[in-house]
């Protein structure tokens, strides 16, 4: 089973797809074309310890060099030595997801917690795996209804912000995609790791998609749910106009955010960086994505201490809309928690994404504008 990080885009996702969505749309679109200003939006840093072990050959027990050891969804990576062996350093505690990949085996997960007074001593053992040749069996069938597919994928994975516009699959080949005839759910599955060049914020990834599913649920949501791990390789600019582009980029990607309200909600710092929170009925949410709805709450009535002290508990009894106001930019979402509270790290993530559900803004935010757990706001 996989880590709690293993969910880099929020699950269950539901965007509005009645013609009050493209509002939305819109306001994130414009958005792209500010600068931003200086908020208070430094994350508390976590902890970070070593992570070190050994990748061997799971048929003759064989030390495997040159093998990608990385933390899902982030840039923290190496590669094994002539002996198998490696070690990550400043690793934040908490839950982690550890990847072991290699050409010509199938790649390992290992979901562990750290902690701050251990370091963790990790064995992967990878299975062989024949090196597959792209199939075109789908695409051979019908090339215009798998590049229809293919393009429902891109729009539903990398969104259809203007970070979308300059984020691109280089494998889309890998793909397979079904459409279940009675229930109208759309499924995509990945034969090998899905290569990904984002130029809007300066990243190379690699994306081990485990799980993808589109569901209309109504005629006014659709529910996307997308699970895998993510390793994030930062581009070389080409140019300091490039590299402070991509500063820029990173920075109002990251404002707004369902990340950025977190970690101030917990630094007590939601209002001061431009959040209000207001509680709402079940049976508003729809308004609430238009304009400002219910009552606002103090954040204090949310957030409690948490057992270790890089975690707070967050409690949420009814539906909160989060309205953010940023440079004459107001964007409205709406989020629920599938249980009466959860813990939240101070870094902005929560310990089980899975149990969060969010609708508007946060909900269009896709691939194309995620971070990786590393980033803060003050590179």
């Amino acid at each position: 089973m996989l880590g709690v990080q293993s969910q880099l885009a929020k699950s269950f996702a539901r965007v509005r797809t009645s013609p009050s969505s493209s509002y939305l749309f819109l306001a994130f679109s414009v958005f792209g074309f500010f600068a931003s200003v200086p908020q208070n939006t430094r994350a508390q840093a976590v902890p970070g310890v070593v992570v070190k072990g050994r990748v061997l050959d799971d048929s003759t027990s064989t030390p495997l060099p040159l093998v990608n050891v990385f933390i899902a969804n982030s840039t923290l990576g190496t590669v094994t030595d002539t002996v198998g062996r490696f070690e990550i350093e400043r690793v934040p505690i908490g839950p982690q997801d550890i990847v072991a990949s290699m050409v010509g085996y199938q790649h390992n997960t290992k979901a562990v917690r750290l902690t701050d007074s251990s370091n963790a001593e990790l064995e992967f053992r990878l299975k062989p795996q024949s090196v597959q040749v792209p199939a075109v069996v789908v695409e051979g069938r019908d090339p215009i209804e798998w590049k229809k597919r293919l393009k429902r994928f891109d729009d539903a994975f990398l969104g259809s912000t203007s970070n979308a516009s300059r984020c691109r699959i280089l494998n889309p080949e890998i793909l397979d995609f079904f459409v279940d005839k009675k229930t109208g759910r759309f499924t995509a599955t990945a034969r090998a790791p899905l290569q990904i060049e984002n130029y809007a914020l300066g990243y190379r990834c690699q994306y081990f998609l485990q799980l993808f599913r589109e569901t209309k649920e109504s005629w006014q949501y659709t529910s996307y749910q997308y699970v895998g791990v993510a390793k994030f390789e930062q581009m070389k600019a080409d140019n300091k106009d490039e590299a402070k582009q991509w500063q820029m980029s990173r920075r109002r990607a990251y404002e707004g955010s369902e990340r950025h309200f977190l970690t101030a909600l917990l630094q007590k710092d939601s209002r001061r960086d431009g959040f209000r929170i207001n509680r709402i009925r079940k049976y508003w949410v729809q308004a609430a994505l238009q304009r400002p709805a219910g009552f606002e709450i103090d954040e204090d009535e949310l957030v409690k201490p948490g057992d270790l002290p890089f975690q707070r508990r967050l409690s949420i009894e009814q539906p909160l809309q989060i309205v953010y106001t940023h440079l004459h930019q107001t964007r409205y979402s709406v989020i629920e928690l599938d249980r009466p509270s959860i813990i939240v790290y101070t870094n902005g993530y929560p310990e089980d994404p899975l149990s969060m559900l969010t609708y508007g803004y946060w909900a269009y935010q896709r691939f194309s504008d995620a971070l990786p757990i590393d980033y803060t706001p003050d590179e």
